[in-house]
């Protein structure tokens, strides 16, 4: 399988960023499962995406320092009599990632051939 570009973002990737920010601005935890819901009803051409490819681009946006990942309170998710979860947020270098580029609107489906989008790079304007 061809390697992507260095710098470039995947769709679901984008996706992902996108609903991460969509989840805060309601005020909701950003985990796994609600991450995948909030893709799924961007509309019919949307799927939810599969366990694997989830958190494979979960891991990939928190190690290129566009999410930031932490666990939630124990005693909170014992409370609830269920696992804890990693919860997401968006870090500045993740925002300005939303900020530069528009929300897919292609499927998340996972594919061999998907196409990537590159990211360009942010330059600071000084005052």
């Amino acid at each position: 399988m061809p390697r992507r570009k260095e710098g470039s973002i995947l769709p679901t990737e984008l996706s992902l960023l996108h609903a991460v920010v969509d989840l805060g601005a309601e005020n909701s935890d950003a985990y796994g499962y609600s991450i995948a819901r909030a893709v799924a009803a961007e509309g019919p051409a949307q799927a939810l995406i599969s366990h694997g490819t989830l958190y494979k681009a979960l891991g990939r946006l928190t190690e290129r320092g566009m999410l930031e990942s932490r666990w939630e309170a124990a005693e909170l998710a014992e409370g609830e009599g269920r696992p804890r979860r990693r919860l997401y947020s968006i870090t500045p270098v993740g925002i300005d990632t939303v900020r530069s580029m528009p929300r897919p609107h292609t499927s998340t489906v996972s594919s061999k051939r998907a196409k990537t989008i590159p990211v360009l790079p942010i330059i600071p304007v000084l005052p």
